[in-house]
This record gives C-alpha cells, sequence and structure tokens, in this order.
C-alpha cells in the first residue's frame, strides 16, 4: 500500500508540475502581452512627449511674439491715454470758458436792459413833461372868445 500511495503521490506531483509548468507558460505569454503593451504605450507616450514639446515651444514663440506686439503697442496706448487727458483737460477749460462767457453774456445783457430802462425811462418821463406843458400851453394860449378843442375821451 506504501507503494501505491508512493505511485499516487508521485503521479499528483507530476500532474502538478504540468499545471504549473502550463501555467508558467500562461504567465510567460501574458507577461510578452504586457511587455508588448507596455512598449507600445512608451511608444505612444514618446510621440506625445514629442508633440507637446513642439507644442510648448510652438505656444512660447506665440507667446514671445504677443508679448512683442504689446510692448510695441504699449507707446500708442501711453500716448492715447495721454491724447485722453489732454481731451479731458481742454474740454473742461472749454466748459469753464463757456460758463465764464455765459455769464458775462447774462451780466452785460441785465445791464443793458438796466440802462435801456433808465434811459428809456426817462425819455418817457420827458415825453410825458412835453405833452403836459404843450397840453397846456395849448389850452392857455387861444385867445378868450376862441373855444377850447376838447381832449378825446
Amino acid at each position: 500500500m506504501i507503494a501505491w500511495s508512493v505511485a499516487l503521490v508521485a503521479g499528483a506531483f507530476v500532474v502538478m508540475a504540468a499545471v504549473i509548468v502550463v501555467v508558467l507558460i500562461e504567465v510567460k505569454a501574458f507577461m510578452k502581452q504586457v511587455k508588448q503593451s507596455i512598449k507600445q504605450l512608451e511608444a505612444r507616450t514618446n510621440l506625445l512627449v514629442e508633440d507637446t514639446s513642439v507644442m510648448l515651444k510652438e505656444t512660447n514663440k506665440a507667446i514671445s511674439d504677443m508679448h512683442g506686439h504689446i510692448e510695441k503697442c504699449t507707446p500708442l496706448f501711453e500716448s492715447a491715454a495721454s491724447a485722453g487727458k489732454l481731451l479731458q483737460t481742454v474740454s473742461r477749460t472749454i466748459d469753464d470758458i463757456s460758463d465764464k462767457l455765459t455769464r458775462s453774456a447774462h451780466k452785460h445783457v441785465l445791464d443793458a436792459h438796466q440802462d435801456n430802462e433808465l434811459r428809456l425811462g426817462q425819455m418817457f418821463r420827458y415825453f410825458d413833461a412835453a405833452l403836459t406843458v404843450w397840453h397846456s400851453w395849448h389850452r392857455f394860449s387861444h385867445a378868450p372868445g376862441e373855444a377850447v378843442p376838447r381832449e378825446k375821451e
């Protein structure tokens, strides 16, 4: 019975060794596939690195060019800002002059109006006095027998 047990253990060992060999062969094939996938992944990653490197160089060049254009445009923008400030100052000055001219013209018109009222008022008073004198002279200058003309009412 020991012989059978040894034979059975030996058979089991052979089967187990065969299974292990098959599993190792499958693991080796799987490792080849993994290695091949890793090589493909590495190749694609290298391509991606190269493409990214080229893109970063182009982006850096574009940013550098834009920076150069911005530096070239800076004096123009500063000049435009200065012109805007100058126009604002001129506008304020024109507003101040316009306000002063308006006040001056208003004062001259009021002064002229008052002067005209004084002159015309005096003239009308003289005219009224002259008409009163003429009317009085006309009334008293007629001969005693003449009829005195009556005023129209």
